[in-house]
């Protein structure tokens, strides 16, 4: 069509390997007088290879390059490139958003196909042969913030590669790139791909309704009227079924789709949630000390005695205790109700038992400290603050220069950037440690400032040591003068 000494079949035929436009001018090689854009037309260039690098001349745009150089800067020679088929002139050859060195690897002699489809990854748009591209694998975002997640199960796999890229057990392939849920986040990288807050991971691939969607896939998995998110993953009758696959949830023999969301007997429990829709609201189902209408104003479960799985029955937390019974942790400092009351004797109401600066669960969990001795060690220097100036809170003489934490004190008498108590040497020189003095007991630091009536570590001289003083100086005055 060009004229220029190439049939159009021939030209044609380059372009599953140099592209069908290989200067980028917009017109295609077939009709191109000058293909390769290096201002020679093809009749002129020839189908030759004068700088041997695989590449005939009408399409190379350097034909002195050679077949060691890379000309698309891909990391792969324009030799190797030609060998395995992938265009030298294009960094990205199956434009899927990697590099084609990239794709090959350290071995460009053994190209990766790891589909096995038959076409090497820096040829393939897909390279693990899911039905989602590998561009789009690569900017798929997983948690909506706009950003890729190259890897969005951190299994250190990337999603393009990863026939699960979101690691619920759900194979891409199955899951797809849609969006049933409409939250922004496709299915293959949606780890609740239809919204009802019970993981895909959960819920699977089976129909338990029989309806054709998978139960990861429809709201209400078991067809009984009640969405999945309403009846939850709990297993309320202990049937081994979990509620959003149960049709009688309750285990009463009363179909749920049979005994609708009513209340029968006025106890603030749906029918299909109750075991005896006749009991009222006046019993106690779980014996936990609350009536059915007592939980149910709480928001407990008036059939589970220890609704946060504290420790605590429910009706003991109320009456008893004052905690929360919808919260294992009432006031937040790292340990249950039930481990504070039963365990540690500490108070599940105050996060610091013993007003030392430190929350009772980091106390026992992390620095063995009493929770209920503010100065676990009794060096005079109460926990929070050894904790939060590095002293060890169990050794009541952190820097081991014979003096008590407390009386050590904060304050750095040597000047050398060192507190006293973590420096055994205060003044610069060994301190000598006078006799203690059982009548002086040192007041606790609780705080940041220094101790007062704390005893000091210099000790006061003796009558016999100034007279000696004084010898030695009459002595040296004598000798000077004869």
């Amino acid at each position: 069509s060009d004229g220029d000494g190439f049939d159009d079949e021939y030209e044609e035929g380059t372009d599953e390997i140099w592209g069908d436009d290989v200067d980028g001018d917009g017109t295609p090689n077939y009709l191109d007088l000058d293909s390769d854009g290096e201002d020679s037309t093809d009749d002129v260039d020839g189908d030759g290879d004068a700088d041997e690098d695989g590449v005939p001349d009408f399409l190379d745009p350097d034909d002195e390059d050679g077949p060691d150089a890379d000309a698309d800067g891909d990391g792969l020679s324009n030799q190797q490139e030609a060998d395995i088929g992938t265009d030298p002139f294009d960094a990205d050859s199956d434009d899927d958003g990697l590099d084609d060195g990239e794709e090959v690897g350290s071995d460009p002699s053994n190209p990766p196909d790891s589909d096995g489809d038959g076409d090497i990854d820096a040829l393939d748009g897909d390279d693990d042969g899911d039905g989602i591209g590998t561009a789009d694998e690569n900017d798929g975002d997983a948690d909506g913030d706009g950003e890729p997640d190259p890897d969005a199960d951190g299994d250190g796999v990337d999603n393009y590669l990863d026939d699960d890229s979101d690691g619920d057990g759900l194979s891409d392939a199955f899951e797809g790139d849609g969006d049933l849920d409409e939250d922004g986040i496709p299915d293959y990288l949606d780890t609740d791909s239809d919204g009802d807050t019970i993981p895909d991971e959960v819920e699977g691939d089976s129909d338990t309704d029989g309806d054709g969607a998978p139960d990861a896939y429809d709201t209400d998995s078991d067809g009984d009227g009640f969405d999945d998110e309403l009846e939850g993953s709990d297993d309320n009758d202990g049937d081994g079924i979990p509620n959003f696959q149960d049709l009688d949830v309750d285990g009463d023999g009363a179909p749920d789709e049979v005994e609708g969301d009513g209340d029968l007997d006025g106890d603030g429990i749906p029918n299909w949630l109750d075991p005896d829709d006749y009991d009222g609201p006046d019993q106690d189902a779980d014996g936990d000390g609350l009536t059915n209408g007592e939980e149910a104003d709480l928001g407990t479960d008036a059939y589970d005695e220890d609704s946060d799985d504290d420790g605590l029955l429910d009706g003991e937390e109320v009456f008893d205790y004052d905690t929360d019974p919808l919260d294992e942790d009432t006031d937040d400092d790292g340990l249950e109700d039930g481990e504070e009351v039963f365990e540690t004797d500490t108070d599940p109401l105050d996060e610091d038992t013993d007003d030392d600066g430190l929350t009772d669960g980091e106390e026992v969990d992390e620095h063995g400290t009493d929770p209920l001795l503010p100065d676990t060690d009794e060096d005079g220097m109460g926990d929070g603050v050894e904790v939060e100036n590095g002293a060890d809170p169990l050794d009541e003489d952190t820097d081991d220069d014979g003096i008590l934490d407390g009386p050590d004190g904060l304050d750095d008498n040597d000047e050398d950037g060192i507190i006293n108590v973590l420096d055994p040497t205060n003044d610069g020189e060994p301190e000598e440690i006078p006799d203690p003095e059982p009548e002086a007991e040192p007041d606790i630091i609780t705080t940041g400032g220094a101790c007062t009536n704390c005893n000091n570590s210099v000790g006061g001289g003796s009558s016999s040591s100034l007279a000696l003083l004084l010898l030695l100086g009459v002595f040296a005055r004598r000798r000077r003068q004869g």
